[in-house]
């Protein structure tokens, strides 16, 4: 007599995936590791990000800060406000997303430094102090800027 986790294991196929020249198989698909909760997984079988559409999400920070492209920066003001600095070494299509977590944000408000690359016309501070804000760039570089692609305030 064959049990029935036996069974199973025996019936069950393996996932592969597809070239550009054979179709893949149905089956189990492969195991994601730490660190790919925010890929998918591809029709050759291998887990990766989304071209142009992730974000890296850096520890939340509650001091200044000098960002790096394509990164998610939760901002905590609850002790003082926040100053963030743009990179100046970007590329076509590199984004930042600037999000208030925590604090009193009208108190302590988070300053966005474009650090001389000008967003949406201007290299002027940008002060965000509206509770729950979401900011978020894209950088356009025909026109040498920031391009603001999402705000929540």
């Amino acid at each position: 007599m064959i049990s029935l986790r036996t069974e199973l294991t025996n019936r069950l196929r393996i996932f592969t995936g597809a070239t550009n020249t054979s179709s893949g198989s149905i089956g189990i698909i492969p195991q994601p590791n730490a660190g790919d909760n925010t890929k998918f997984l591809r029709g050759d079988g291998t887990w990766d990000i989304a071209s142009g559409s992730s974000f890296t999400v850096v520890p939340t920070i509650t001091n200044n800060f000098t960002a790096s492209v394509n990164t998610e920066i939760p901002c905590d003001v609850t002790i003082n406000s926040i100053t963030i600095t743009f990179p100046n070494t970007v590329s076509h299509g590199d984004k930042i997303r600037v999000i208030h977590i925590s604090g009193n944000i009208v108190s302590n408000p988070v300053t966005i430094n474009p650090n001389g690359i000008s967003i949406n016309g201007s290299t002027s501070p940008i002060l965000i102090n509206f509770t729950g804000a979401v900011f978020e760039v894209t950088y356009y570089a025909p026109l040498n800027e920031w391009i603001i692609t999402y705000s929540s305030y």
